[in-house]
């Protein structure tokens, strides 16, 4: 099978001062005009928003772009929509692209979202007949009533987002570029334009999606990228993508302190295995010195999700007793984790006698659930916690 989309060691600079970068701009253009290569180094004040970025999509893909802000996640679906060049690669796609990457972009607000669909489906070619019968198809999708016959100036965020994911998920792109504006739109919505993806998906429409949201991409994809300052980092699975993307968040959250003077310290924690299925044992074994042997020592754990936050927390006074020696080795057992796929983290803390006699707090240590993945009609949440259930009639 032919890729659809071939993103081939791409790179894009932008510069942090306004003169310098209209200058190196009109020095790029004269040495394009002259049939020269333009530099791909860095000149003063320049970074790169994408570096080197290589990889292909084929028919039917739904890719997860993932990465922090700044990463290059915007900048990568402007260049494969052809709104932007990059300084340095090729890409190469094939078909028509469909793309809502920023709110009401692609919309003159002087016009009616009626006359808009018109504008918008002759920019990609369809004849007078085709875009007569896509137009009510459009307009039940985004279900926007009477204001169909209004000015687009006049319409809320959310009554942009409607007109513009039913424009172009019906114009029968080949390549669909969809950037975080669905989390603007109400649930219900939402869960049209899922059905609608889905739709296309299995048509052979290649999507790629940029969503903060784990339980969305899960809906959807079946593979990740993971961006880095620029870098693509993970061309890989989505629990994987997914779930590394997590640890880093919450990885970025705490960090290790030690009171000054403290009397007891870590000297190390491993975990056994960080890729885990739900329900699987956790392993963390710990060694812990003390300057005091009669001291007492307790070890509270956090179990932290990036999205929810602190899940819960054990302490190691209930099982074991931290005295009379000047080190330890301490063995944490995590049965039957139920936790769904994604990354987590473990955060360890060292005390004395009570919680005012704090001496210690771990790096944080990420572990991911790669499996297996949970289906509900069809779309596969997964959220961060499974219940055990039972139905009966």
């Amino acid at each position: 099978m032919e890729p659809i989309i071939e993103v081939s060691n791409v790179s894009k600079k932008y510069c942090l001062n306004l003169k310098k970068s209209l200058w190196y701009g009109v020095q790029d253009i004269a040495t394009h005009c002259l049939g020269k290569t333009i530099k791909s180094n860095l000149r003063k004040a320049e970074f790169f928003a994408l570096n080197d970025v290589s990889f292909k999509v084929y028919p039917g893909d739904c890719i997860g772009l993932m990465g922090g802000n700044g990463a290059g996640k915007s900048t990568l679906l402007k260049m494969i929509n052809g709104l932007i060049l990059p300084d340095k690669g090729t890409i190469k796609v094939t078909g028509k692209v469909g793309g809502l990457i920023e709110l009401g972009a692609g919309f003159n607000g002087l016009l009616t979202g009626r006359e808009n669909i018109a504008i918008n489906a002759a920019i990609i070619g369809m004849t007078s007949g085709e875009v007569k019968a896509k137009t009510q198809q459009i307009i039940e999708f985004a279900d926007l009533g009477h204001y169909i016959d209004s000015p687009v100036q006049s319409y809320s965020s959310g009554m942009r987002i409607r007109l513009g994911f039913a424009i172009a998920a019906h114009l029968n792109p080949n390549i669909l570029l969809i950037d975080e504006v669905l989390a603007v739109g109400d649930t219900a919505f939402r869960m049209r334009c899922f059905e609608r993806l889905k739709q296309l998906q299995k048509a052979g429409t290649a999507i790629v999606l940029v969503s903060h949201n784990p339980i969305d991409l899960e809906r959807m994809c079946n593979r990740s990228l993971l961006l880095t300052k620029g870098k693509l980092e993970l061309d890989t699975d989505l629990a994987t993508g997914l779930s590394t993307y997590e640890s880093l968040l919450a990885t970025s959250m705490v960090n290790a302190t030690t009171t000054p003077d403290a009397p007891a310290s870590f000297d190390k924690i491993q975990l056994k295995s960080n890729s885990l299925n739900t329900f699987d044992a956790l392993s963390a074994t710990l060694t812990i010195s003390t300057t005091d042997p009669q001291l007492p020592l307790r070890v509270l754990v956090n179990v932290i999700s990036p999205n929810t936050g602190v899940l819960g927390s054990v302490t190691s006074n209930a099982n074991v007793v931290l005295q009379g020696q000047t080190q330890y080795n301490v063995t944490l057992t995590l049965p039957n984790l139920p936790l769904q796929f994604g990354g987590y983290v473990l955060q360890f803390w060292l005390y004395g006698p009570n919680l005012t006699n704090y001496y210690a707090s771990s790096q944080p240590i990420p572990f991911k659930i790669v499996g297996p993945k949970t289906d509900s009609f069809g779309f596969g949440p997964s959220h961060t916690v499974y219940f055990h259930n039972t139905w009966t009639k």
